[in-house]
């Protein structure tokens, strides 16, 4: 069923690809519209929070590897990150939705966390446990 689905999906996409391009060379699909400033300025913001986010995150896992003491403050620059990042979209969609993703992403880098120490300590129960969640 799911070989079927997927070939239907994309033999759809196949046979309406060309029409697409052929209507944006002829100039009949209109471009989108242009960000505000405010838009703009979202999306550089979180690039950037993002990349830090990656950067972190591999300061982090490498340190708790290794046993590294600034494993805790690689992982207390990440937690910020998440504030960070919770904090760019306040206004764009309130309080309410800055602070409830600043939760789940603190929730997920402590679970991330458990992971990591987990699987450095070789208790695959506990890194099983953790990846689940």
């Amino acid at each position: 069923m799911r070989r079927l689905i997927t070939g239907s999906v994309l033999a759809l996409l196949a046979a309406n690809a060309p029409r697409s391009i052929a209507q944006n060379a002829a100039g009949s699909v209109a471009p989108p519209p242009a960000l505000s400033a405010k838009a703009m300025a979202l999306h550089d913001d979180m690039r950037r929070l993002w990349s830090d986010h990656v950067v972190w995150t591999r300061n982090y896992i490498v340190a708790a590897v290794t046993n590294d003491p600034s494993a805790s403050v690689a992982l207390s620059r990440l937690m910020k990150n998440q504030e960070d990042i919770g904090n760019a979209i306040r206004a764009f969609y309130g309080d309410a939705a800055a602070t409830q993703l600043t939760t789940l992403l603190k929730q997920h880098i402590s679970i991330a966390g458990e992971l990591v120490a987990a699987a450095a300590a070789g208790n695959t129960a506990k890194a099983t446990d953790a990846d689940k969640r």
